[in-house]
């Protein structure tokens, strides 16, 4: 009999079964097809979690359900899927190497010439059933870069391993390695925290909770996604967020700054820093706002800049008045 490993993910159980690697550790092999459920599932979880996105790009080929049911409840009429193998059809072709912990050789991904004209200039949304070494995402976000896209967010339904520590990805669940017997090779931190009671963290929480009900407040910040960032260490996303509001001040005058002496280029690199921070805290509309500016900057379009750019720090600076009056409560 095979031996399985039991996950509940968006609200649904499943036995996953171990497939063997090498003589070190096992994976517990997540398979979508054929699972209409847990891919329904899945989609609706993650698209609460998403930032601001105009089209989604999976690989072939564990990923096809996964996108294509989030561009249907997302109300999206457009998905890519780049391709392993280059078809007849394919014209214009990008090509990328990829080498993922599931498979044995080194594979490439393809996009043809038409679906990089899709992503050009667009914010691209990359999903993936499960993000393990993390090589499928790279080929990804390089295909995307390479299309003239902008990647607006990276997501999973599992990070696997070590992608549990990675900051740039929003995922649902942790998949840990296995034993070849099956067990946990690091334990999870949820049944460390059943087992050894209130964390540090936890307890950190409590003292602070006027604090986490005052930003949980705040509708121009998610703090499900904030916390997703970094892995759900209150801890550290409290750092970022007191980061940001002591040094938001002289970014926005570095903007303005540069938009008076129409430095486009440096404009530009400011604006993509702090739409990279307002992405990773959950300030999702905000960061939709900056990306924005971001592509009008790369295209030379001022007048577009000087005219949003009042509008924005007017909002970002009530964003930041809301957390200095959060942080006051500490």
């Amino acid at each position: 009999m095979d031996k399985t490993y039991k996950i509940t993910i968006a609200g649904l159980e499943r036995e996953l079964v171990v497939c063997k690697v090498n003589e070190s550790f096992s994976i517990a092999a997540f398979i979508l097809f054929g699972d209409v459920e847990m891919t329904v599932a899945c989609a609706k979880e993650l698209l609460a979690l998403a930032p601001p996105y105009d089209i989604i790009i999976t690989a072939e080929a564990k990923g096809i359900p996964l996108a294509y049911e989030m561009a249907r409840q997302g109300g999206n009429s457009d998905y890519i899927v780049a391709r392993k193998v280059i078809k007849v059809y394919m014209s214009d072709v990008f090509t990328v190497e990829v080498q993922s912990m599931t498979t044995r050789n080194k594979q490439s991904l393809h996009i043809d010439g038409d679906e990089a004209e899709r992503m050009k200039g667009k914010r691209v949304l990359i999903v993936d059933d499960v993000i393990s070494t993390g090589e499928s995402l790279n080929a990804l976000e390089v295909l995307v870069n390479e299309a003239g896209g902008l990647v607006a967010g990276k997501m999973a339904v599992l990070a696997e391993g070590d992608a549990k520590a990675r900051d740039d990805i929003i995922y649902l669940e942790y998949l840990p390695l296995l034993s070849p017997e099956g067990l946990p090779l690091v334990q999870d931190d949820a049944l460390l925290e059943n087992s050894m009671g209130e964390n540090a963290s936890d307890a950190r929480y409590v003292e602070n909770k006027a604090f986490w009900d005052r930003i949980g407040k705040i509708e121009e910040l998610n703090v499900v996604i904030g916390l997703n960032k970094v892995d759900g260490q209150k801890e550290l996303y409290e750092k970022t967020l007191m980061e940001m509001t002591q040094e938001y001040e002289e970014s926005a005058a570095r903007l303005m700054a540069y938009l008076d002496s129409e430095d486009l280029e440096m404009f530009h690199a400011e604006i993509t820093i702090m739409r990279e921070c307002l992405s990773n805290v959950g300030a999702t509309e905000l960061s939709a706002l900056a990306f924005d500016l971001e592509i009008a900057a790369a295209s030379d379009d001022e007048m577009f800049c000087i005219e949003q750019l009042p509008a924005f720090l007017e909002d970002l600076d009530y964003l930041f008045d809301q957390l200095k009056e959060a942080f006051l409560l500490m």
